[in-house]
């Protein structure tokens, strides 16, 4: 079994980003994780957002609802992000 890092980036539901005032597709998660396959990296990476959006007083319907929207191999650090312009 090879494991492989990957940085994914998700998509906040829809639904969410309307109760939070936000601008569809402009909240992300970024998250690190380390896993077989691209597959398993964006159900990991879902699975954590769910729970960190959860911690955070957010109420996520379903992990599966954050949409991926890119996936890097390896662990890249962003930089910067929109709403800190």
């Amino acid at each position: 079994m090879t494991m492989n890092a990957y940085t994914v980036v998700l998509l906040r539901p829809e639904y969410m980003t309307e109760e939070s005032g936000e601008e569809f597709g402009m909240d992300t998660y970024v998250a690190m994780v380390t896993e077989e396959s691209r597959e398993d990296a964006i159900k990991t990476a879902q699975k954590k957002v769910m729970a960190s959006d959860k911690r955070d007083g957010l109420r996520p319907r379903n992990a599966e609802d954050y949409k991926m929207c890119l996936i890097f191999p390896g662990h890249i650090h962003p930089e910067l992000y929109g709403w800190q312009v």
